[in-house]
Order: C-alpha cells, then structure tokens, then sequence
C-alpha cells in the first residue's frame, strides 16, 4: 500500500505491546490488506526475538543502578528516574553525591 509509511513505526510499538487499543486495531487491519508490512513485522519479530536470546542472562545488582542514578545531576535523575522513589534517602549516603 501507498501509505506504508504512516505504519513502519508501529510494527516495533506493536511487537512490543506498545499500542494503544485504537492504534492496535487500526495497524492490524492494515497488515491484513498489506503484504509488504506483514513480512516486515515477521523480520523484525525474528530479529527482536534473535536480540532477547542473545542477550545476557545476567542481571546487574540493583545497587548498580542506585550508584549510578546517584552520580547524575540532580536535574537529570529527576528526568529519568522518578519511578525509583527514595532516591535522595539513598543518595545521601554515597560519597561525593549531593541529592
């Protein structure tokens, strides 16, 4: 289809469960009239599925993420990290770091 375009950013958003129910429904009635957009979500179904099992089955300790978080600017941690609550509580006893 002509308007092929308007979808490619949704395939990913689809695969990874990110579209809204609207969205959702409007992308899969137009995979079921464009071939070209179907195969493409299969690739990147594959290769998304490829990156999962390739990467490290290891976790990083979640104090990794602390210390890290702790060495941003407070402006910065505020940005991308207002999910992780007590941050200051657990700032102010790293060294260096000023919450």
């Amino acid at each position: 289809m002509d308007n092929c375009a308007a979808y490619r950013y949704s395939i990913q958003l689809y695969l990874d469960g990110e579209l809204e129910d609207f969205d959702r429904r409007e992308f899969l009635a137009h995979l079921e009239d464009c071939a070209v957009c179907r195969q493409e979500k299969e690739e990147l179904r594959h290769l998304s599925s490829r990156i999962r099992r390739a990467r490290p089955a290891i976790a990083a300790p979640s104090a990794l993420g602390d210390r890290l978080l702790c060495r941003m600017s407070p402006r910065v941690r505020q940005a991308v990290a207002p999910w992780r609550g007590g941050i200051r509580r657990r700032c102010k006893h790293q060294p260096g770091v000023h919450p």
